[in-house]
């Protein structure tokens, strides 16, 4: 049989149809990525790929989530024949609702899907493993998302040509996408001395403080509540590439505390993504965790698990009220419980 089991060609064409869409998301390199899809089934990737590119116009790619769902659909059908987990799991966080249900107005259809994309990112993005780019020489997953979030909008017909201002919708899409940019482009500074880390940190810090000086009734499409939501998550993870806030002053020993201490107070704000995390995870192995963030970050608290508990509720109430299409379920799981 030999030491090395031989590739079928379909496999390395798709490979190579998929990193030079990657390095230039056009109509072009979608057909040969498509043909070259169609050769070699077991390919969800490619379809990922190009569903999200339409949801948030990557590239030279227009803004078109219809299409973008027909690629949704086969990335969806691909991976159930490849039997991938993690392909379940982040259709399962990118179909969930991403607002701000203080919000008196509403965001772009286009920030809407960028919340998304970078909420399940978030959630499903690891940067010691590869999970969707796996046979692409010196590029891994961080390159994949990257991609999208950083030209998320460049698809958008601009006036007046190349130089033009940026339509509005991009504007604000990008404004609420640059939390999850920042995520992991800092993962590289964790190679940096510890003062550069710090420097680093500290930018990500001011923008959450600029949200938790925000009261509930200020919020705007223009309130980046995403830096709460991603540093909130980062540090009840283990730190992510904030991680040199462990220890810091001013700082819980456990950093988790901290980060269920932000995750509250941004879904006090109204940031859905962070409502949801609280309800999905109040009734398990970290619910003492999350009692005593709550506790922390409201006044007056004599029964923390009960108060948090009808906290909850009512803010999913509100959300269920405001657009959040997840909030009645998972009011109902947390009643159930």
């Amino acid at each position: 049989m030999g030491l090395f089991k031989k590739e079928p060609p379909e496999k390395k064409m798709y490979w190579k149809a998929f990193a030079a869409m990657m390095k230039k998301p056009t109509e072009e390199t979608f057909t040969a990525m498509e043909e070259a899809s169609r050769a070699w089934p077991e390919g969800w990737q490619g379809y990922l790929f190009m569903g999200l590119a339409y949801d948030v116009a990557c590239g030279k790619i227009p803004f078109d989530p219809e299409k973008g769902a027909g690629y949704h659909k086969l990335a969806k059908e691909a991976g159930q024949k490849a039997g991938n987990d993690w392909l379940k799991v982040f259709y399962e966080c990118y179909e969930e609702a991403a607002g701000n249900f203080r919000l008196k107005e509403d965001y772009y259809p286009l920030t809407k899907n960028v919340r998304r994309l970078g909420a399940a990112m978030l959630f499903n993005y690891s940067q010691e493993e590869k999970h969707v780019v796996t046979d692409v020489a010196l590029k891994k997953d961080d390159s994949f998302w990257r991609e999208l979030l950083f030209h998320a909008g460049d698809g958008v017909p601009r006036k007046g040509g190349l130089f033009s201002s940026l339509p509005a919708d991009v504007l604000e899409a990008g404004r609420h996408g640059e939390p999850f940019l920042a995520y992991l482009n800092d993962f590289s500074n964790l190679k940096l001395e510890e003062n550069e880390q710090i420097k680093a940190v500290d930018k990500i810090y001011k923008h959450y403080n600029a949200l938790a000086k925000t009261g509930k009734n200020e919020i705007t499409t223009e309130t980046e509540d995403m830096y709460g939501y991603m540093l909130g998550y980062a540090l009840i993870t283990g730190g992510g590439p904030y991680q040199i806030l462990n220890g810091r002053q001013g700082f819980y020993q456990d950093i988790r505390i901290n980060g269920w201490i932000i995750i509250w107070k941004s879904a006090y704000r109204g940031n859905m993504s962070a409502l949801h995390l609280l309800a999905q995870f109040f009734n398990s192995e970290v619910t003492e965790l999350i009692d005593f963030a709550f506790s922390k970050s409201y006044s007056n608290v004599k029964d923390a698990h009960e108060e948090a508990y009808y906290e909850l509720v009512i803010m999913l109430e509100e959300a269920a009220k405001n657009k959040d299409e997840d909030a009645d379920r998972l009011l109902a799981e947390l009643v159930r419980k």
